[in-house]
Formats: structure tokens, C-alpha cells, sequence
């Protein structure tokens, strides 16, 4: 009889296994989203970036200056380059959190396996008592019947 309640425990526990690696999947393809959204943010900053950097170089190359004008350039590509250096960062923070998600998911696709093999364990344990406990019925009925005449 323990093997019983010890069966419907482990198939709850199994199930919850089941449900958090669910959970645990759907963190991880959230967070590879976020990685991505903000891989696309940094490459389009690192454009921005380059492209200020292009206009300073070519206001530099050109004979006429102009201090209000170079101010304002430079102002810009200062920003620009900032706003790269601020996606790198979250870029990083982002795969990090990707990272730290697959690991969980892991750990958690570790204890359903585990939980699935104890399950599957403890199935083949109570089926073998049930069907121990069927022969021993069974080998009663034969050998009453061998003794009535």
C-alpha cells in the first residue's frame, strides 16, 4: 500500500517537474528575444555611431570651419558614441540573463529526468507487486482446487 501513495506523490511531483521546465522554457526564449532585440538596438547604435563619425570626418576634410557648426557635430557623435557604448552594455547584461535562464532550464530538464526515472522506477515496482500479489492469488486457487477431490 505505501508504494501506492508513494507512486501518486511522485507523479505529482513529476508533473510539477513538468510545469516549472515549461516555465523555465519560456523565461529562456524570452530572455534569447531580449538578447536579440538588444543585439538589433546596438548594431543600429554602432550604425548611428559610424555614420556621426563619417560626418565629423568629412566636416574635417572640408576647408571652411566653423566652431558653432564643429560643436554641434561633435555633440552628436559624442551621443552617438555613447548610445553605442550604452546598447554594448545592455547587449551584455541581456546574454548574460540568456545565459543564466538556459542554465536554470538545465537544471530544471535535469530534476524532470530524474523525477520521470524515479516515476518509471516505482511504476515497474508496484507492477511487479501487483502482479506478484496475482500469482500468489492464483497459486492459492490452484492448490485448493489440487486438494478438493
Amino acid at each position: 500500500m505505501r508504494e501506492r501513495s508513494d507512486l501518486a506523490m511522485v507523479k505529482r511531483l513529476a508533473s510539477i517537474q513538468r510545469a516549472r521546465r515549461v516555465g523555465a522554457e519560456a523565461a529562456m526564449a524570452a530572455a534569447a528575444a531580449a538578447e536579440r532585440d538588444a543585439r538589433r538596438t546596438e548594431e543600429a547604435a554602432v550604425a548611428k555611431s559610424r555614420a556621426a563619425q563619417r560626418q565629423w570626418n568629412e566636416y574635417l576634410a572640408e576647408p571652411g570651419f566653423s566652431p558653432e557648426f564643429s560643436r554641434a557635430l561633435s555633440a552628436i557623435l559624442v551621443a552617438r558614441e555613447d548610445e553605442a557604448v550604452e546598447a554594448g552594455r545592455e547587449t551584455g547584461r541581456r546574454a548574460e540573463a540568456h545565459v543564466a535562464r538556459t542554465g536554470e532550464w538545465q537544471q530544471l530538464e535535469a530534476e524532470v529526468q530524474l523525477s520521470e526515472a524515479s516515476l518509471r522506477r516505482l511504476r515497474r515496482k508496484v507492477a511487479r507487486k501487483q502482479e506478484e500479489k496475482a500469482m500468489a492469488v492464483l497459486a492459492d486457487r490452484t492448490t485448493w482446487s489440487w486438494r478438493q477431490p
